[in-house]
């Protein structure tokens, strides 16, 4: 197998684990709703593409904190085979706790660029701040992509390729 192949393999493996969390985890299904409306706010109200970028940069923290959390139940439940076991519960309660936190500040970003924003324009037509949509749509197109991926694996079938 060449190099290429195994790169190429590893976002798929990615994919595929972002998919997977999506699918079993009902946190991160909110954190992918959470990332939709500022997604979706970001699009209409048109903030400069700084603002745009610390938005995205902040639902991405929290989605990758999410898949830490999630990692580090599935790793703690596998090494004391579910059994109730007081570093168990220290390593759970901590990887959630760091979601909370990066969650916290994300609300806190989302609140400064609301207020940044304000008054708010629906710029939906408008070339104002072109740039930010174009990062804005960027991301959401990944967005959807993982949704479709955990769609697919709800049905039986693989994350996309």
């Amino acid at each position: 197998m060449s190099s290429v192949s195994r790169f190429v393999r590893g976002f798929l493996y990615a994919g595929r684990g972002v998919a997977r969390t999506l699918k079993t985890e009902r946190n991160m299904r909110v954190h992918f709703t959470a990332a939709l409306f500022v997604l979706a706010y970001n699009a209409v109200v048109r903030p400069r593409a700084a603002l745009v970028a610390l938005d995205i940069f902040a639902c991405a923290v929290v989605i990758a904190a999410e898949l830490v959390n999630t990692a580090v139940e599935a790793a703690t439940d596998l090494a004391t085979d579910g059994q109730r076991a007081y570093p168990a519960e220290v390593a759970k309660d901590a990887a959630a706790g760091a979601v909370l936190v990066v969650a916290a500040g994300a609300v806190g970003i989302a609140l400064y660029v609301g207020t940044a924003t304000w008054p708010w324009r629906m710029r939906v037509f408008s070339v104002d701040h072109f740039s930010g949509l174009v990062i804005t749509l960027v991301a959401f197109l990944l967005w959807l992509w993982c949704v479709v991926g955990a769609l697919a694996m709800s049905r039986g079938g693989q994350a996309p390729a």
